[in-house]
């Protein structure tokens, strides 16, 4: 055997094991991946649309925190897994005198189901919204139950404890706006008494005719433009809905 073919044997010898060593490689790479995906573990999560799913107006800031401006407007997103929080920032009137009993009023659905009701009145914090000793396929909806004119609130992050991450909810296949003032708003709904003045705390838009006709057995994906004394033709002070809309 003389050296080129033995030089040659020798390079298909390394360029073969170099292939093995890359395919092994690959292979355990792989597994890792599979591994971390179906392992339970704590994460954050910021809420933009890669996530959860947009419900009505939103605004995302530079930072990160998605401002829930809007009645109906929110955010929905499924999970795998055994715990979820989420941390809820306050506007600037959030916590104060002057605001007290108008702050911003949002609820928690959890697979359906009414879980939470809370008027935000820190600058910050962190609500338990699901804990389970079993890990489950859940999925929760946030949502703003009072208007925009008194009140709006931030979504900062989304902690779980999950597999793979949180996804958004399929969308539906259409979406309808009502527009209006504080029939649609859900206005003292909540208020047993009729004579009380104006209140987020008893104001809540999921139980207005506007929000019950889109969510029942209804293909549509609602949003809400509505204002407290702001009809769209007749009105209560000096500004009327369609100056804005």
């Amino acid at each position: 055997m003389n050296a080129k073919t033995m030089f040659g044997i020798l390079t298909s010898l390394v360029m073969l094991a170099g292939t093995a060593c890359g395919a092994a490689d690959g292979t355990s790479a792989e597994a890792d991946t599979s591994v971390q995906e179906d392992t339970i573990s704590a994460k954050t999560f910021t809420a933009d649309s890669s996530n959860v799913k947009l419900l009505g107006r939103n605004y995302l800031a530079d930072d990160g925190t998605l401002w829930v401006v809007h009645s109906a407007s929110g955010v929905e997103f499924s999970f795998t897994g055994t715990k979820a929080s989420v941390t809820i920032v306050g506007d600037s009137g959030a916590g104060t005198a002057q605001n007290s009993g108008n702050e911003a009023r949002f609820a928690v659905y959890v697979n359906g189901k009414l879980t939470m009701d809370e008027l935000v009145t820190e600058p910050e914090k962190t609500y338990e919204i699901f804990s389970s000793d079993a890990e489950a396929e859940t999925v929760v909806r946030i949502i703003k139950l009072s208007e925009s004119a008194n009140s709006t609130f931030g979504i900062k992050s989304i902690d779980a404890e999950c597999t793979g991450g949180i996804q958004p909810t399929a969308p539906k296949d259409l979406k309808i706006e009502f527009i209006g003032d504080s029939i649609t708003c859900g206005y003292g709904v909540d208020d047993e008494d009729r004579d009380h003045h104006f209140s987020t705390k008893t104001e809540d838009v999921t139980k207005a005719y506007a929000y019950k006709t889109a969510e029942v057995d209804r293909p549509w994906a609602p949003s809400a433009a509505c204002y407290c004394r702001r009809g769209y033709r007749r009105k209560h002070s000096d500004l009327h809905l369609y100056q804005y809309y």
